[in-house]
């Protein structure tokens, strides 16, 4: 229950400071990411009063207490990775904070899910996975829409 509060309100946080981020953006050019923050925050919201309920009503099948290797893995860590990116968005860009993001995430999701710290194979992987997603949006949002994505203060 507690990983579930402390994650939506860490959903919530990172969708109020990238709301913020949006300000700077024409109107028009700034609607789909603006949908895309709110509806994170609101699943953040819904999260939470979602595990409130299920706790209220007892519905919970088990409960797992906060320990050291919840609050690191799960809570902490995720949490970092998206406050670094919504940081490194204001230095170096929409483009290449996402490009982070992507890979930091995979090889994080291998890490976790393997038990295995990533080898050279993984990250080239992550990279490649990186380029192609980051290169997709470029074409999308850029080419394609012509939309303006936020810009860091050296790209």
């Amino acid at each position: 229950m507690i990983t579930n509060l402390l994650l939506g309100t860490a959903w919530v946080i990172f969708s109020l400071l990238a709301y913020t981020r949006l300000s700077s953006l024409p109107a028009q050019s700034a609607m789909f990411p603006r949908m895309t923050i709110i509806g994170m925050g609101v699943a953040g919201v819904l999260l939470i009063l979602d595990t409130l309920w299920k706790h209220r009503k007892g519905i919970f099948k088990s409960e797992i207490t906060l320990n050291r290797e919840i609050l690191i893995f799960q809570i902490m860590i995720p949490s970092l990775m998206l406050f670094a990116t919504y940081f490194m968005l204001r230095l170096i860009g929409f483009y290449g904070s996402s490009f982070f993001l992507v890979v930091v995430v995979f090889l994080y999701q291998t890490y976790r899910s393997a038990g295995v710290s990533p080898g050279r194979g993984q990250i080239l992987k992550s990279i490649g996975v990186g380029g192609i997603i980051t290169g997709s949006m470029y074409v999308i949002f850029t080419l394609l829409l012509r939309l303006p994505v936020p810009s860091g203060s050296l790209f």
